[in-house]
């Protein structure tokens, strides 16, 4: 479906994330379009890529919208809005933070959070463990890039297969709601943050950490574990990241357009209360050891759109907002 009748809006306010006053920003501060602006980040694609449902198409097509940059870093944070958007069976629909590895001296290793829609379940969840109807917190591993089944130690989502490790009586990936928001309502964020201390990356939800992930899981080759750990494990995740991206992402596994949404499934030019957010989007250049400070997104990275017509985010950098750099993002298929 397409959107290119839909009517153009006034400038949007910031998402009002802290409750306080917003102050509008210019036109100027707002970019919406169909190029990709900034550096090109490396790697085939730009985003990582989730694997399909279960019974899903073998070669599902991905609809990105996002910002993203090839930076050293050793966290990453962001505010997310929550929202059920309408999604195809065999499709899954999420909006997440990422941070990346792809070092050409082994495969690209990723880790993810955010929240996530798929009504046919996500690969290797047990039957019954994944309810399928809400959106949920998700977490998501992979040590060889986008191929392959998820296996322990390997790649897979949530606790299903051995990676990220769930501390006890916190919100647990796969199995918690989120509370969603309300198009022209009230509005449900959650506030996510990476960060990499000693030899985890640990997920902070709303300033609590509720687990991490295992460095040692980005030392070695997992699917051959008598292999030696890699020769360089200062080029692995286990010791940065070299690509940081805040994005939406649908997945279409049917012949022809999906119709699945992303976000609230309005476009970014409706604004606060009616279109997903995403807001202070920040990552740490410097090692929690040295100086765990955070730095915002800049007009530097890059912004990537597969379709406007579909999906699209429309960013604002270092606003001057409590929102600091933020993006509506989505659309309808």
């Amino acid at each position: 479906m397409s959107n290119s009748g839909r009517k153009s809006s006034p400038p949007v306010l910031p998402p009002d994330i802290n409750g306080e006053s917003t102050s509008l920003p210019s036109l100027e501060s707002l970019v919406l379009g169909t190029a990709v602006d900034g550096k090109a980040l490396s790697g085939t694609s730009p985003f990582p890529l989730l694997p399909p449902p279960p019974n899903s198409a073998s070669s599902p097509v991905y609809w990105h919208a996002g910002i993203g940059a090839n930076v050293t870093a050793y966290g990453a944070s962001c505010t997310i809005s929550c929202y059920r958007p309408k999604v195809e069976p065999g499709d899954l629909s999420h909006i997440s933070v990422a941070l990346i590895n792809d070092d050409p001296s082994h495969g690209e290793q990723s880790i993810q959070a955010g929240w996530i829609r798929s009504p046919s379940g996500v690969q290797g969840a047990p039957d019954g463990a994944y309810q399928a109807d809400p959106s949920q917190l998700y977490v998501y591993f992979t040590t060889t890039g986008a191929a392959g089944e998820p296996a322990d130690n390997v790649k897979g989502f949530n606790i299903y297969q051995e990676g990220f490790v769930c501390l006890e009586d916190t919100f647990q990936p796969g199995i918690d709601f989120l509370a969603g928001s309300l198009v022209g309502g009230a509005q449900r964020s959650v506030d996510l943050k990476f960060q990499l201390s000693g030899d985890k990356w640990n997920l902070r939800l709303n300033g609590t950490v509720i687990g991490y992930f295992p460095t040692r899981l980005f030392t070695t080759d997992q699917r051959d574990l008598a292999n030696p750990p890699l020769a360089d494990v200062s080029k692995t995740l286990a010791d940065h990241a070299t690509k940081v991206v805040f994005y939406g992402q649908v997945l279409d596994s049917r012949d022809g357009l999906t119709s699945s949404d992303m976000g609230s499934s309005m476009f970014p030019e409706e604004g606060y209360r009616r279109a997903a957010f995403l807001g202070k989007m920040q990552y740490q250049p410097k090692s929690t050891v040295v100086d765990p400070k955070m730095a915002d997104a800049d007009d530097s990275w890059s912004r990537v759109v597969d379709d406007p017509e579909r999906y699209n985010c429309l960013v604002s950098w270092k606003s001057g907002s409590t929102s600091r750099t933020y993006m509506y993002i989505g659309g309808f298929g």
